[in-house]
This record gives C-alpha cells, sequence and structure tokens, in this order.
C-alpha cells in the first residue's frame, strides 16, 4: 500500500515554497539596484576609423561629361547625272581615307560630251548670228541717214534694233545651256567633296544610277566634335558663355574603351536644352584626328575633361570619403559620428570636392576616409592617427 501525504503537509509544503521564490525575487532584485548604471558615453565601445582634417578652399574646376565623337560634316552622296559606272576607284572602299577632289567614280560620259559639243557649236552660231544682226543694223543705219528723212522711223525693225536684241539673247542662252552641259560632263566623275572617310558604297562596276541614286556615305576627316550634355550644377562652374566663344577651352578627350586620349577643345555652347535630359551641351572638338596616334575615329563614345573657373569654399576628399548612399561622414564636438548627403561638385583623380554644410564650414572638420555601411548618426568615434590624403 501507497502512502499518502497528508492534506496539512502539502500546505506546509506549498507555504514553503512560495516563501523561497519570493525571498529570491528580493535579492535579485536588491543586486540589481546595487550595481552601478553605466554612463552614456561608457555604454558602447566607440568605433576606431580612419579620418582626415579639412578645411575649406579654393579649387580649379574640372567638368567631366560623356558623347559621342561624330563627324563634322555626314554626307550621303547621290548622283548628280544618270547613266552607267564605267569604273570605281580603289580607294572608294568602306575605311579608306580620301583627300577632296579625290575621283571616286566615273559614269560613262560619251553622252555628256556630244551634248558640250553641240552646245558649243551652237553658241558659236548664235555669236555669228549676233555679228551678222549687228552688221545689218549699222547697215540700216546709214540708210536710214542718207534717205535724208527726220526723226526716227515709224517701227523699230527699220534699224534692226529687235533683230539685235534676240541675236544678243541668243548667245546668253547658248552660253547657258554649255555651262549646264559642261557640268553634267564634270558631273560624270563622281569626286570627294572633302576630306572624308568612306563609311559604305552603293554602286558597282556596270551598275546604272539615276539622278539622286545613293552612291556612297562620306564622315568628313578633318574634325570630329561631340555635344557633351551638362547639368546646371556643371555649368556654373564653368567660364560665362562670352568668355568660352571668346578663348576656347581646351578638353582632355578620353577613348571610355580603351583609355587613349587626345587634346580637343570647346567650339562653342548649345543654346538650347535637350528635350529628353533637361540639359544643355557644349560641343568639344579634335582636328585631324584621323592623323592622331592612336587615330580617334567616329562613333567613339568618349569622356571630355574640361578645365572649369575657380571655386571657392569647397572640401577636397578622397573618393572613398563618399558611402555607397552618398553620404559624408564625419566627427561632431562630441565624438560622435554624423552624417550628411552630398553631391560632389566635380571630381578630379582619386580627389572628389564638394560644398559642405554652412555650419561645417567655419573649422576644420574630421572627415571619415572610408565610411562602413555599419555606421549609425550617434555612435562613438575614436579616430585613428589622422591621414590626409
Amino acid at each position: 500500500m501507497s502512502r499518502k501525504l497528508s492534506p496539512k503537509l502539502i500546505l506546509l509544503l506549498t507555504i514553503a515554497l512560495l516563501i523561497s521564490v519570493v525571498l529570491y525575487v528580493m535579492a535579485a532584485s536588491k543586486a540589481q539596484m546595487k550595481k552601478p548604471m553605466p554612463k552614456p558615453a561608457e555604454q558602447h565601445e566607440k568605433a576606431s576609423v580612419s579620418t582626415t582634417i579639412v578645411n575649406i578652399g579654393e579649387y580649379q574646376a574640372s567638368i567631366i561629361g560623356h558623347g559621342e565623337m561624330k563627324a563634322r560634316y555626314q554626307l550621303a552622296l547621290t548622283a548628280y547625272v544618270s547613266g552607267r559606272i564605267e569604273s570605281l576607284s580603289t580607294d572608294f572602299e568602306a575605311g579608306q581615307l580620301v583627300k577632296a577632289g579625290a575621283l571616286l567614280a566615273k559614269i560613262e560620259d560619251s553622252d555628256y560630251r556630244a551634248t558640250v559639243a553641240k552646245a558649243k557649236y551652237d553658241l558659236e552660231a548664235a555669236k555669228q548670228a549676233l555679228l551678222e544682226a549687228e552688221r545689218e543694223q549699222a547697215q540700216a543705219q546709214i540708210e536710214w541717214q542718207a534717205s535724208g528723212l527726220d526723226g526716227d522711223p515709224d517701227s523699230e525693225l527699220v534699224l534692226h534694233k529687235p533683230q539685235v536684241a534676240t541675236a544678243k539673247a541668243a548667245v546668253n542662252q547658248a552660253t547657258a545651256t554649255l555651262s549646264s552641259a559642261l557640268k553634267d560632263l564634270e558631273q560624270s566623275r563622281i569626286t570627294a567633296p572633302f576630306d572624308a572617310v568612306i563609311v559604305s558604297r552603293d554602286i558597282a562596276p556596270g551598275s546604272f544610277v539615276q539622278t539622286g541614286s545613293a552612291i556612297g556615305t562620306l564622315y568628313s576627316a578633318s574634325r570630329l566634335e561631340a555635344e557633351i550634355p551638362l547639368s546646371a550644377q556643371q555649368w556654373q562652374s564653368l567660364p560665362t558663355t562670352e568668355n568660352i566663344n571668346a578663348t576656347p577651352l581646351t578638353a582632355t578627350i578620353t577613348d571610355v574603351e580603351t583609355g587613349a586620349s587626345w587634346t580637343g577643345q570647346v567650339l562653342r555652347t548649345e543654346g538650347h536644352l535637350d528635350s529628353s535630359t533637361r540639359q544643355r551641351a557644349l560641343v568639344v572638338a579634335v582636328e585631324s584626328p584621323m592623323t592622331k596616334s592612336p587615330s580617334l575615329i567616329p562613333g567613339t563614345f568618349v569622356k571630355a575633361s574640361i578645365q572649369g573657373r575657380p571655386v571657392e569654399g569647397l572640401w577636397e576628399l578622397p573618393s572613398s570619403a563618399l558611402s555607397q548612399r552618398g553620404k559624408i561622414w564625419y566627427i561632431d564636438a562630441n565624438s560622435l559620428l554624423a552624417s550628411f548627403d552630398a553631391t560632389p561638385q566635380f571630381s578630379i583623380g582619386d580627389k572628389l570636392y564638394l560644398t559642405p554644410p554652412a555650419q561645417l564650414a567655419s573649422a576644420a572638420q574630421h572627415v571619415l576616409i572610408h565610411p562602413l555601411s555599419s555606421y549609425t548618426e550617434g555612435m562613438g568615434a575614436q579616430p585613428q592617427e589622422l591621414e590626409n590624403e
């Protein structure tokens, strides 16, 4: 038989257990109250950060933009006269460079030479007719004076004035016809209108072309230009438009893919905003790009670096100081981390230049060189040995 505890014994055990719990809780509370509370500055260990000391200063602005180099002239060459292609120049191939006036193709010209010959004959005949008309006019004048009649004749035909005027008009018409025939004969020789690079050829020997038929596509080789759109802030870092037009600025043109660079100039500024980007562009150019080493060719996507005016009130910082979220972190007067949103005005190499908030511009500041995404506002900070990069 199992023994059963009496109700009184169970009650006593329960009371004893409750008293033990109460005494434990009270003792824990007293121990917690006696433990000193940490001071605010001691609640967290300070983060060790690399900083640089910065002051505001004046720096020469550098404006950077991007664009595509395009030929100054892009010509879709067409036939001026019709006929069969008799021959092609060996230089008339895509990629070839040709000089202004170089022969590209020749249209069979026998008909045009015949037309020129006939126009010359017609002109000589018209000149002869004019001489005969002028001689008859002179004879008519003598006969009128010998007739003894007073005044002028009833009709100008008597003195041959209309006949001479008609002969002169015939000479003018024949002259114009000959000039047109010579022009057609000249246009049967298709030549490059300027120094150019051949982009495409659309004809072959024996093909027949009509007036206006496509011959090929040519890009001028004397100059390449690029429109460089700039933001309103970048425009503020440039000299005035009048100064740009009076004294062209030098621009460094760099191939984005290869890193090759060339020296160019700012030619002019656009007088309107692009409807899609809402930005205004300036035009940079490189003269004789095909003769450079390496050659600069149309279609190259480039970066243009342009020297601007001196700008005051800027911080110079290493590019690593700008966080991924576009913030600059610094240590405030209480040795705590703080930050502000920043938009650099320009950059040169691995340096960026920006305008700090007004409250930070009056004194030197400790700015973090390599901010981490884990940093938070108000975190304690302990700078390492200060770096001046």
